[in-house]
């Protein structure tokens, strides 16, 4: 099973750093923003060191074979019971518990700050390890003041390209992921998988074709460009400076794609000028 797994650069530096730590620590926290590949790095994890692996389709059964408002209580007796069998129990997308039980409206507010505690406790007890996964905003205050914790970080081009390998056949090497990425540094692996569906069978499929997909879905930037009204460099008076700084930093990266990666350029997303003019002598 594990060779079947793939991960990008950017998710096998994650996976090797809990790889480590569980050598080490018993607790154990994988960060990331959504679509990066936490799900992917854990099962990674896991075909590695075994173990128990509980996703949020293994946790909403148990909460179905109980009382609909008994949270705490199903998790306690899902992780309990993969305890009572594994030294390893590995569980994804914990925030997605989290995000209701420390709701405004949920009746039992930060009850599983509780529950946690004591299956920390339980597992530190009983030298079991614990591997947690969550999004951006981190883990629960017992489980961050724990553990040891690695995060996925933004995609690369390198990440880009290992994503569209996995599902573009021979197109994939005619694309430049390098230009891909500077046209839309934002992507995560589920829009770039879907991107890649989209065109692939695409025979005349190359950059170009590529970076028009990912503009007609408003992939590329946060900006209605047609909103927004032409400016010329005239326009700007009394900024000399300023003007050198936008064309070297703004225009060229756009403009010259083998100047901006052999300097490692990398366009900005927006530029905000504030104030009146210097007057012109």
């Amino acid at each position: 099973m594990e060779n079947e797994i793939s991960l990008t650069p950017a998710q096998q530096k994650a996976a090797r750093g809990l790889l480590g730590g569980i050598q080490k620590g018993n607790v154990l926290v994988l960060k990331s923003e959504c679509g990066l590949g936490k799900t992917t790095a854990l099962r990674k994890v896991h075909a590695t060191v075994g173990g128990a692996f509980i996703g949020v389709r293994e946790f909403m059964q148990s909460l179905m074979a109980g009382q609909p408002a008994g949270i705490e209580e199903a998790f306690v007796e899902t992780v309990g019971k993969a305890l009572a069998s594994h030294d390893v129990v590995i569980l994804d997308d914990l925030h997605l518990v989290t995000n209701v039980t420390n709701g405004c409206d949920y009746p039992r507010a930060y009850l599983l700050n509780a529950a946690l505690t004591a299956i920390l406790d339980d597992a530190a007890a009983r030298r079991k390890k614990l591997v947690f996964a969550v999004d951006e905003c981190g883990p629960p205050p017992p489980v961050e003041c724990r553990a040891y914790s690695w995060t996925i970080a933004p995609f690369t081009a390198a990440d880009y390209e290992c994503v569209c390998r996995a599902h573009l056949a021979q197109a994939a090497d005619r694309l430049d992921y390098g230009k891909i990425h500077r046209f839309a540094p934002g992507l995560n692996a589920y829009q770039l998988r879907a991107a890649c569906i989209w065109l692939g069978q695409d025979a005349e499929l190359d950059t170009a074709r590529f970076t028009e997909y990912l503009r007609s879905q408003n992939m590329a930037s946060n900006v209605e460009l047609e909103e927004v009204p032409p400016v010329d460099w005239n326009d700007l008076k009394g900024v000399a400076e300023v003007i050198e700084a936008l064309e070297a930093k703004i225009a060229l990266p756009f403009e010259n794609d083998a100047l901006a990666a052999e300097l490692g350029l990398k366009p900005k997303r927006g530029v905000l000028l504030a104030g009146p003019p210097e007057p012109v002598t």
